[in-house]
């Protein structure tokens, strides 16, 4: 076997660059461009999938590369199966295209999430 037969594979058989792997998990964000602690503004969006290293999201608005940006995602699972957990990430935006953001993380922190609804009490 040759070290070229172990490497992965994207879902279109190339083969992968990241040394992370990506999880294609589809979620609702809601996200905060930030500069010096200053909030400029708030968005909606959805994952794509996301890794220990980074984050692909889609929204409406085209976000710069290297902006820093905080992301709420309302996490599929349940804290002891009864609390709600958001997943805070903080990062920097790497790659755009039309209507794609890849932010790479530099922090995160699961947070717990006050009601079921979820997207209405991100970012508080």
């Amino acid at each position: 076997m040759t070290s070229s037969s172990l490497k992965r594979r994207d879902s279109d058989g190339r083969s992968e660059r990241r040394s992370a792997r990506r999880y294609p998990i589809e979620v609702a964000v809601v996200y905060r461009l930030v500069q010096k602690g200053k909030v400029l503004k708030r968005g909606f969006g959805l994952t794509r999938n996301v890794s220990s290293g980074g984050l692909l999201m889609e929204s409406s608005t085209r976000l710069s590369v290297g902006t820093e940006v905080e992301v709420f995602l309302a996490w599929p699972a349940r804290l002891g199966g009864e609390v709600n957990l958001n997943l805070w990430i903080q990062g920097r935006t790497v790659r755009t295209g039309q209507n794609y953001t890849a932010i790479a993380i530099e922090r995160s922190d699961f947070r717990t999430r006050a009601s079921s609804d979820g997207i209405s009490v991100f970012g508080n």
